[in-house]
């Protein structure tokens, strides 16, 4: 009887496949966009490996598999999708709005918010586009812009996808404000009271870490992570672990910090995150040589990470080298306009080059960001 009821099962769960597999494409992604609104990617994904092979070529599908995917933060198998589509092929809206996304989250944010803006002349309340838009504005640091695109999101904009803008609204915020040591009593709070919305935000988690060290509560910060890392999947659990070496070297501990982003280094050789980290421990240790050549190799997998270009500036002082820290900040400013730490360094490089006029332009830029910041 048990043998019997197992086949039954089994049969019945071809059955659904099979019956799955044929189901039409249009409505499927329907239905798959509507569940990856609501928050639910994994279970995007895990529909979409049951769809036949000649359906999974399609882009409408291939669209919600990207964009399931950036919601991850899985971008890299986000981008090899992208690449298989040949050049000048039509795609669908969920495919193009997920090319819009990646550049957004490459940095190349104008590229990205043009895409938008061609995909919103033909289809105004699309809201991924809208989405896409918002999270652009924020990129760029506008984020009164941002909150008021917010507020007008069509209304079938399902309320977790708007709890989850607005969490990243206020996250952006929260970046610039702490990126000055004025601005941290403005960024903890923001950073809290995001958390508090929703506690499975890993990325707003690991941003109140950093400003809790940058603030002097280190203790504060390493409990932020203990709370979650022993139940933590295993990505996650590494930039967990990447951001207690992080609490350690604020703290001093500087082989403890080592010891972990190594740790992290066995399993992932590749792991950008802990090779940052290596060079920020030895910034921190005074082997400005070491940081600087560990922050170069950062640098040529991801130019644009503005975290390693931040850094390369502040070891580029030390060494007392203003050029290469024009350099980075410019690149900065190229993707963050607003970037109050970067029109600060910049300040300082300018005057070691004895550039003393653009110097003073570079701070007065600071300063007057630094009164509107409240404002957004």
């Amino acid at each position: 009887m048990k043998i019997f009821s197992l086949v039954v099962m089994a049969i019945g769960a071809l059955v659904c496949m099979a019956s799955f597999a044929q189901i039409d494409v249009g409505t499927l992604s329907r239905e798959l966009r509507d569940l990856r609104r609501e928050g639910k990617a994994e279970e995007v994904l895990v529909r979409l490996d049951k769809v036949s092979a000649e359906q999974a070529t399609d882009t409408r599908l291939v669209g919600e598999r990207v964009q399931a995917l950036l919601d991850l933060g899985r971008m890299t198998e986000a981008m090899e999708l992208t690449v298989e589509v040949e050049p000048g092929q039509q795609v669908g809206l969920p495919l193009a709005i997920g090319q819009a996304r990646i550049f957004l989250l490459q940095g190349k944010t104008e590229e990205g918010l043009k895409q938008v803006g061609q995909i919103l002349a033909i289809a105004p309340n699309n809201i991924d586009a809208r989405v896409a838009e918002i999270r652009g504005l924020v990129s760029l640091q506008r984020f009164s812009e941002a909150t008021t695109k917010l507020s007008a999101l069509p209304e079938g904009a399902p309320s977790a996808l708007r709890r989850r803008v607005g969490i990243d609204v206020d996250l952006g915020r929260a970046q610039q404000e702490g990126s000055d040591p004025d601005g941290l009593e403005l960024a903890i709070p923001r950073l809290e009271a995001a958390l508090a919305r929703d506690d499975s935000r890993l990325d707003v988690r690991l941003e109140l870490v950093e400003a809790l060290i940058r603030f002097h509560r280190e203790e504060k910060a390493e409990d932020l992570v203990l709370e979650v890392l022993e139940e933590a999947t295993q990505e996650d659990e590494w930039s967990l672990r990447v951001a207690l070496a992080s609490v350690y070297r604020s703290g001093l501990r500087l082989e403890e910090a080592e010891e972990l982003l190594e740790q992290v280094l066995d399993q992932d050789p590749t792991h950008f995150g802990a090779r940052r980290g290596l060079a920020r421990c030895a910034l921190k240790g005074g082997d400005l040589e070491q940081a600087e050549e560990r922050l170069r190799s950062c640098h040529a997998d991801r130019p644009r990470d503005i975290p390693t270009l931040m850094t390369l500036g502040e070891v580029s002082l030390a060494r007392r080298n203003g050029k290469g820290a024009e350099e980075a900040m410019n690149k900065i400013l190229e993707m963050r306009p607003r970037h109050l730490k970067a029109l600060y360094v910049l300040s300082r490089g300018l005057r070691l080059q004895g550039r003393d006029e653009e110097a003073g332009e570079a701070l007065k830029a600071y300063e007057e960001r630094k009164r509107q910041m409240g404002g957004g």
